[in-house]
């Protein structure tokens, strides 16, 4: 009985569906024998559709048209199912016969949409779209297809002005809106963004993303005063609301306001003292105010809870360490590492520290895990270094430039520590020279590289060319004791000693300690 009840109902469906269109397959299913066979031809060619055999189906269908040359519905059929075994130019065929007997059937329009989409002919896609967008113009899909269409050939007005009329249809309350302020400020038709935007508030003064939109038009004016205002009343509505967190954030930080931040999120922290982000930015603004007992007011809480220590412990290291706080830096992710020995963000920061309290032993460590746990993280492989040169460990230094020079064959500055490293200690010369000359190339104006080349060049005994390599870095780095004493010992090579001894004074004055320049001095 079971398998009876499934064959009626199927058979229902077809019926239904030929019925459906029957003055398309034919004007009277029974006025003639052809006509009969046809609508048999067309079922059958269904019941293969419905288990999937396209090519079988498109047998059937065909057998149809031969019946009934001008049904829509069957050169539908047909080109449905070319269009389902990816044959598209037959299917364009088969389709646009369809649409000539029947121009408002929607499916055969999108299929001829589609179809032409995948022989990348756009502007046909673009122009079978449009027809049906005209028959179903709330249909969002037919929408973003115009959209994505009309932003691939470069038809912008036509984008505009699409986006423009969706907007209408939806009376403003719809996402469409959005995005037209989104494609104006993109355009930069600010005015337009702000009049749209002005519509919205008036609409709806109390929906935290007219604001946030307001103030990101406010700004790209250059009104950030009134940007800020606009940022503060989405942030009043809505104190999670990111757009606004971020560009306050950002407008404060830029002009260095910290009483202004503090202010602002003060009150978010306030209101929500569970805003991870707005905690983070308070801890930041009381830290350049020099407000330290409140920055670990804020950050201490965090420390305890699972989901926020780590980016709070972090937040607060690099903030020490910004502001050449090694001491607090260093005890503080001492402690951290406790608790997350293997975090390498942390570990980097705490072996930087180390290296900048001129702790070079006590970096490695930290510094050379941070690198096993990141082999291609590029300031570990930076900072490691400078503490193996630092402490002599020629082997271990040359093995990481190596590998480094792998992953980051062009990058200037590891060209220029390697190279400047193997000139310190006469070693492969010329390798070190072709190093050089690479970096400078790709920074040409960069002191330190230009005095690289130049020592190179010295301890090659080219004195004439190491002369004007050096002269040239110290026009970009006049301050450096070392590029002054190596213009200094240049000189000295040359024969020209008053000059050496100028020079060499100049740099002792920069670098009272450096002892080997006193001994320069005194011999002389």
């Amino acid at each position: 009985m079971r398998t009876g009840f499934i064959g009626i109902l199927f058979c229902t469906i077809l019926l239904a569906s030929c019925g459906a269109s029957r003055k398309s397959v034919s004007n009277a299913a029974g006025s003639s024998p052809d006509a009969r066979k046809a609508v048999d031809h067309y079922l059958s060619g269904a019941l293969y559709d419905f288990q999937d055999q396209y090519r079988e189906a498109l047998t059937e269908y065909r057998k149809a048209l031969l019946l009934d040359s001008t049904s829509a519905e069957i050169l539908k059929a047909i080109g449905r199912d070319y269009y389902r075994v990816e044959q598209f130019g037959y299917a364009i065929q088969y389709l646009t016969r369809a649409h000539t007997h029947n121009a408002s059937d929607k499916e055969t329009l999108y299929l001829l949409a589609e179809s032409y989409f995948n022989i990348n002919d756009a502007d046909n896609a673009i122009v079978y779209y449009e027809k049906l967008n005209a028959l179903d113009p709330f249909n969002t899909s037919v929408h973003g297809n115009l959209v994505f269409l009309y932003t691939r050939t470069g038809k912008i007005d036509t984008l505009v002005a699409f986006r423009e009329r969706l907007v209408e249809l939806f009376e403003y309350e719809s996402e469409a809106v959005y995005q037209l302020v989104v494609l104006y400020i993109q355009l930069n038709r600010l005015g337009k963004a702000s009049n749209l935007i002005q519509i919205l508030l008036d609409k709806a003064p109390n929906e935290p993303r007219n604001w946030a939109f307001y103030g990101n038009i406010l700004e790209l004016q250059k009104d950030t005063t009134a940007a800020v205002t606009a940022y503060r009343k989405a942030l009043d509505l809505d104190t999670s609301n990111e757009k606004a967190i971020n560009q306050l954030y950002y407008l404060h930080r830029q002009q260095q306001d910290w009483s202004g931040l503090t202010e602002t999120f003060e009150d978010v922290v306030r209101r929500d003292s569970t805003n991870f982000r707005a905690r983070l930015i308070l801890a930041e603004g009381y830290f350049y105010q020099d407000r330290y007992p409140e920055v670990r007011r804020l950050l201490n809480p965090l420390l305890k809870q699972e989901a926020y220590k780590e980016q709070a412990w972090e937040f607060l290291a690099v903030l020490y360490f910004q502001a050449e706080d090694y001491e607090n830096c260093i005890a503080l992710l001492e402690d951290a590492l406790v608790e997350l020995p293997d975090n390498k963000r942390m570990l980097f920061i705490y072996g930087s520290a180390l290296q900048q309290d001129d702790r070079d032993q006590e970096a490695l460590a930290p510094l050379k895990r941070a690198y096993e746990l990141d082999p291609q993280d590029y300031n570990s492989i930076v900072t490691l270094s400078l503490s193996y040169d630092n402490l002599g460990m020629y082997s271990s230094l040359d093995s990481l430039y190596t590998m480094a020079m792998a992953s980051f064959p062009d990058d200037a500055l590891l060209l220029n520590n390697f190279s400047y490293s193997l000139s310190e200690r006469g070693l492969q010369l010329r390798r070190a020279l072709e190093m050089a000359q690479r970096a400078v190339e790709l920074e040409p104006d960069n002191g330190a590289y230009l005095d690289t080349i130049g020592w190179i060049h010295y301890k090659l005994g080219n004195y004439q060319i190491a002369l004007q390599y050096i002269e040239r870095a110290i026009a970009y780095r006049e301050e450096s004791a070392v590029v002054i004493e190596h213009l200094g010992d240049v000189h000295f090579k040359l024969g020209n000693l008053d000059q050496a001894k100028q020079f060499w004074q100049q740099a002792l004055e920069k670098d009272p300690s450096n002892a080997a320049l006193k001994n320069k001095l005194e011999q002389e």
